[in-house]
């Protein structure tokens, strides 16, 4: 049985944007380029929370997906932006196992709140990190 490890460190699921003025409240998904294999689809901001949906495009089993959350900050004033960035990055770990074509609905909980502020606005991100790759079970 061959095992194959995969990797993926910039490559983009979805992203979602402030439009408007600054909260949840006003946040509109913008497509991005999607990996092939393992699509991030789906996302929404839901009470500060993060759900969507993974669909496995392979003729392979997936299982151990790692998500990478990224909040990155975006200034109001890009021109004069603040001494520090509110930015941050969380891993998800999904212990589950995703045979060919199956969906999986994920959530992320944001363990700390995030500040309000005027000056800008946070710019959520989901993409995959890395997950195991099994041939699929042949059929007799």
């Amino acid at each position: 049985m061959i095992i194959q490890q995969r990797y993926s460190a910039a490559l983009a699921g979805a992203k979602l944007s402030a439009i408007g003025s600054v909260g949840c409240a006003d946040l509109a998904l913008i497509e991005e380029e999607q990996l092939p294999e393992l699509e991030v689809q789906d996302v929404q901001i839901i009470d500060g929370a993060i759900d969507g949906m993974l669909l496995n495009h392979t003729g392979r089993r997936l299982e151990n997906i790692n998500l990478r959350v990224t909040y990155e900050w975006r200034w109001r004033d890009e021109c004069t932006p603040g001494a520090v960035s509110l930015a941050w990055s969380s891993r998800v770990d999904l212990p589950v196992k995703l045979v060919p074509g199956e969906r999986y609905k994920f959530h992320f909980t944001v363990d700390h709140a995030l500040p309000m502020r005027s000056d800008g606005w946070f710019f959520p991100a989901v993409s995959v990190m890395s997950y195991l790759d099994y041939p699929a079970a042949p059929t007799v």
